[in-house]
């Protein structure tokens, strides 16, 4: 009885290691800090579940209030794919699998690969065929949500 167990721990211990070398991440010659530092500054190019926050500001509050959240109840936002929990505050847009968000009145626009300043830019174009100058309104488009993988020991 003792040899089988010993055997089967033996079998277990042995099947149960594998070697550094055959891990698939981080893997691969090391990066020099030149190329680390251009990396951590070039603009962060939006992909698929991130969430944006987008904040309009118009001398019409009426249709500035489609994009608050101060006007619906609570929890969830039925239709589209924007949401926000609690109350006055403004909507996150998931971004879908085929990189795009669903806007009230606009409807969906590709932000797949954007910065947020792109995204910007292409709202305001968007938001000219409602409002007669561009002075009339002001958006906000910003990062508030991203998916990331933290590989290691987190203390």
């Amino acid at each position: 009885m003792f040899k089988r167990f010993l055997l089967f721990f033996l079998i277990i211990l042995l099947a149960s290691c594998v070697p550094n070398k055959d891990l698939i991440y981080l893997q691969g010659e090391t990066i020099a800090k030149k190329d680390v530092y251009k990396l951590n500054n070039q603009p962060y190019r939006l992909q698929v579940d991130d969430v944006l926050t987008i904040d309009l500001k118009a001398k019409d509050d009426k249709f500035v209030d489609l994009f608050k959240k101060s006007n619906l109840n609570s929890g969830i936002q039925s239709g589209g794919n924007g949401f926000a929990s609690g109350t006055n505050q403004q909507i996150g847009y998931l971004v879908d699998r085929h990189g795009n968000i669903r806007l009230p009145i606009i409807g969906e626009i590709n932000v797949l690969g954007y910065t947020t300043k792109e995204v910007r830019i292409k709202l305001e174009d968007k938001l000219l065929k409602y409002f007669r100058e561009k002075e009339n309104f002001f958006v906000t488009v910003s990062l508030s949500g991203i998916k990331y993988t933290v590989i290691g020991e987190v203390k």
